[in-house]
């Protein structure tokens, strides 16, 4: 732990590696970049997840499968991993990437991996987490508990985006609007991960235990919703409901 967040973890990777924190509750495979017999066991293991899911898919209906990796910025990475996919024959229909800014560096990045993995694979992509902060504050502390946030400095902020919900529209407005420009249309759309995260709720068994997560959702520490709920809709409908005497628009 770092000052009052979780400290990103190491150079272990997976199909989801806990979304740039250090192992734990949310560890997922470890086998991408490790000798070729792990990443072979591992590939074997993900086609049996598929067979799996597809033995269960009730008929007629159509079963997509994605394949999620937790570095949404890093091209290199990315490729390597859906690389050997590909190299072990294991069936996937889409890429999920996990876009943290605070975690894997900025949205230009995102924007480079996402355009390259489309022209390489020509597979429809998913942002399939992503996270800003509302405020820098702390809303565990006030309930008794030390668990830290995961943005909690001005530094760890994307340039151009406050800390705020109207830094929450302005970001994810960009990220759809880069998914709109993936090449061949293969931008598919964007999942806002654990909006409702609010104080209170422990992201791990134990006392006095909360989440890192509750500067980052989309209701503030008593559950109202933020203005930035309104992510999916028309920006300019959200700024024109919540500050429609402001030009430019500033939201919270």
């Amino acid at each position: 732990m770092g000052g009052r967040g979780a400290a990103p973890g190491g150079g272990w990777e997976g199909v989801e590696r806990s979304r740039g924190h250090a192992p734990g509750p949310f560890g997922g495979l470890i086998f991408l970049l490790k000798p070729i017999r792990q990443s072979i066991s591992g590939c074997r293991l993900l086609k049996a997840g598929v067979a799996g899911a597809e033995a269960g898919n009730p008929a007629g209906h159509k079963l997509l499968i994605m394949m999620h990796y937790d570095q949404g910025g890093d091209q290199a990475l990315s490729s390597a991993f859906y690389s050997q996919l590909t190299a072990h024959s294991v069936p996937f229909d889409v890429i999920g990437l996990s876009y943290y800014p605070f975690f894997h560096d900025a949205i230009s990045a995102m924007r480079a991996n996402v355009d390259a993995l489309a022209t390489q694979f020509r597979k429809p992509i998913v942002i399939a987490e992503t996270q800003y902060p509302w405020t820098l504050a702390n809303g565990n502390s006030p309930l008794g508990d030390s668990t830290g946030d995961f943005v909690w400095q001005t530094s760890q902020l994307s340039p151009g985006y406050p800390a705020s919900p109207g830094g929450q529209l302005s970001f994810v407005t960009d990220e759809l609007s880069i998914l709109a420009q993936v090449p061949g249309g293969l931008g598919a759309g964007l999942f806002y991960w654990a909006p409702d995260w609010i104080p209170g709720v422990p992201w791990e068994p134990g006392a006095n235990i909360g989440s890192p997560n509750v500067n980052l959702t989309l209701f503030n520490f008593e559950g109202a919703a933020l203005p930035s709920i309104g992510i999916f809709q028309n920006p300019a409908g959200v700024c024109e409901r919540h500050a429609p005497d402001s030009s430019p628009c500033i939201v919270g």
